[in-house]
């Protein structure tokens, strides 16, 4: 019986030693921000440097929710690298809610990320990225990763990242984007949101309503996408909108609804059809603690003034 309370003492102990730890770390982390560029202007500098003048395919890893914490995410940053993956676009749902103190944190952790897999990495905005406080606000996101629409050219390939997060489809937003699809030559088309015009899931909606589900779907066909990239629910999914593909990738890094974690890997290819595969992880036991335990600890920080 000694030998077992012993044990139990020697575990709580370690339990807190790590958790201690942890704590400290998201704390300086929070507390050493500073300069605050948002996260899509330093990916487009780095983007800007890249060489795609050459015969090699364009990939991008398109990866949606990882608001639980950031472990998972580090893995799929990883492999999509190792993969030869030129840059991110994540869809959405980067935080657990819209808080200045975990927005701080997840901030940090992306700077040091982009820098350390010398990549870059584009955000958009999911629900939990604004609503936080009883109310919806883009001014967090846009103070640390950026403004909406943001369209990236690459070889006449557009990639168009829109702000879907308050579950509707602004007509500002449409206005901006044809009027750039009419005033630049462009290959292909994609679209990279975050609430999904359908859920594909038996008598589930975790999607826009009927109203703004059409009005998306109208101006997906209208425009022709050659792909449209969607998150929100946490699994694997894909259906057409017409002849268009459209994709569903949730397994990012939040609790997973089924599936494994994952990536979409984009393939683009001239004068070839684009070329969509799915990356799945492996899951490391005790990740998920290490991310409760950070994120739970920035959220127990103290408001900063500003």
């Amino acid at each position: 019986m000694k030998i077992k309370t012993k044990k139990v003492k020697i575990f709580f102990i370690c339990l807190f030693i790590i958790f201690f730890a942890l704590f400290i770390h998201a704390s300086i982390e929070y507390f050493e921000v500073k300069n605050i560029i948002p996260i899509n202007e330093i990916s487009l500098k780095k983007l800007q440097k890249i060489n795609f003048n050459n015969s090699k395919p364009l990939k991008v890893a398109v990866i949606g929710d990882t608001k639980e914490g950031l472990q998972v995410f580090y893995k799929l940053v990883r492999k999509a690298k190792k993969n030869g993956c030129h840059f991110i676009i994540h869809t959405g749902d980067i935080v657990r809610f819209n808080d200045l103190r975990i927005y701080h944190y997840v901030y940090n952790e992306m700077r040091e990320l982009i820098d350390e897999y010398n990549i870059p990495i584009f955000v958009l905005p999911g629900n939990h990225d604004t609503w936080g406080h009883h109310k919806y606000s883009t001014k967090n996101f846009e103070k640390f990763f950026g403004k909406m629409p943001l369209i990236l050219n690459i070889k006449n390939n557009a990639f168009v990242l829109i702000n879907d997060s308050q579950y509707k489809l602004d007509d500002q937003t449409i206005v901006l984007i044809e009027s750039y699809f009419k005033s630049h030559k462009i290959n292909k088309e994609f679209l990279f949101a975050h609430v999904p015009t359908k859920d594909p899931r038996p008598n589930s909606y975790h999607c826009l309503n009927e109203r703004y589900a059409k009005k998306m779907e109208d101006f997906i066909k209208r425009n022709n996408f050659n792909g449209v990239f969607f998150s929100h629910i946490h699994s694997y999914f894909s259906y057409k909108i017409g002849d268009i593909p459209c994709y569903i990738s949730g397994g990012g890094g939040a609790s997973l609804w089924k599936g494994n974690y994952h990536f979409l890997q984009l393939k683009i290819k001239e004068n070839h059809q684009p070329i969509v595969k799915r990356e799945n992880i492996g899951w490391i036991y005790g990740l998920n603690l290490i991310d409760y335990i950070k994120m739970r600890s920035v959220e127990w920080l103290p408001f900063k003034r500003h």
